[in-house]
C-alpha cells in the first residue's frame, strides 16, 4: 500500500499511526506492508527514499487543508534552493524559481495534488482520519488501533513554530488569478469551502474570520505544522 500527497500533510503523522498499530509502514522508505510517502507521488528517484514502482495493490490519496500546507511550507522550507524544492520544480514545470515564495507554495499544492489524483483510487482528508478510518479499513484491509491513536500528538512534526497562517485573502492578492480560482475549486472537491460559499474574484475583502471557522470546517482540526 501507498499513502502519497503533498508534503506537509501529515504523512510523518500518518505513517507513525500505522507503525504503531502493528504494521511494518515507513515513512518514505519502503516496509514490507507499504509506505507513507510523499515523493512517491511521481515515478522518480528522490533523496528521500525510493522511486514510485508501479507495484502497490492500492494506492491512497491523503490530503490537508491548502491554508495549512502553504502555510507550513512558507515557514518551514522557505529556501527554494532546498532538495525538495529541486525535486519538485523538476515534476511540475510550472514553478519556476523566480515566483515569489507564495505562489511556489501554493503551485506545488495544487499540481502535486493533480498528479497524485492520476494514480489513487481513493482520497481522504487528513484532519478527517478518524472519521474515515471504516472506509480505510475497508479498503486496506489494516486494522487501526483506535486508543493508540489518540495518544499520538498531531504536531510532532512541527519544525517551526507558526505565528501567521496564510488566509485565502492572501492567496486572493498574491496569485495569478487563474491560479487563486484552480486552488479554490480544487478545495471545494476536497471539502474544504463549503458548497455555499460562492466564488468572487472581485471581493476587496472577505470575512476571514467566519470564512476560516465556518466555510472551511478542516481548517485547525490537525495541527501538523
Amino acid at each position: 500500500m501507498l499513502v502519497t500527497g503533498c508534503g506537509r500533510s501529515g504523512t510523518n503523522y500518518l505513517a507513525i499511526c500505522l507503525e504503531r498499530s502493528g504494521y511494518s509502514i515507513k515513512h518514505e522508505q519502503p516496509g514490507e506492508d507499504g509506505t507513507v510517502s510523499w515523493p512517491m507521488a511521481v515515478n522518480s528517484y528522490s533523496p528521500w527514499g525510493p522511486e514510485s514502482e508501479d507495484h502497490f495493490e492500492h494506492i491512497f490519496h491523503q490530503v490537508r487543508n491548502p491554508l495549512a500546507v502553504i502555510t507550513s511550507w512558507i515557514v518551514n522550507l522557505n529556501d527554494v534552493t532546498r532538495d525538495e524544492w529541486v525535486f519538485i520544480r523538476h515534476h511540475i514545470p510550472e514553478i519556476h524559481p523566480e515566483d515569489p515564495l507564495i505562489v511556489q507554495c501554493a503551485k506545488y499544492w495544487y499540481y502535486w495534488n493533480l498528479l497524485v489524483e492520476q494514480k489513487a483510487e481513493w482520497r481522504f482528508p487528513i484532519e478527517d482520519f478518524e472519521e474515515v478510518l471504516p472506509e480505510f479499513t475497508k479498503r486496506s484491509g489494516l486494522v487501526l488501533d483506535r486508543q493508540e491513536l489518540k495518544q499520538i500528538p498531531k504536531n510532532f512534526n512541527s519544525w517551526r513554530k507558526i505565528q501567521n497562517r496564510i488566509t485565502w485573502n492572501d492567496l486572493k492578492v498574491h496569485l495569478p488569478k487563474d491560479l487563486y480560482r484552480n486552488i479554490w475549486e480544487m478545495a471545494c472537491r476536497y471539502g474544504y469551502i463549503s458548497n455555499t460559499k460562492k466564488f468572487h474574484l472581485s471581493e476587496e475583502k472577505e470575512s476571514e474570520s467566519s470564512s476560516e471557522s465556518s466555510e472551511y470546517t478542516k481548517e485547525g482540526c490537525c495541527s501538523l505544522s
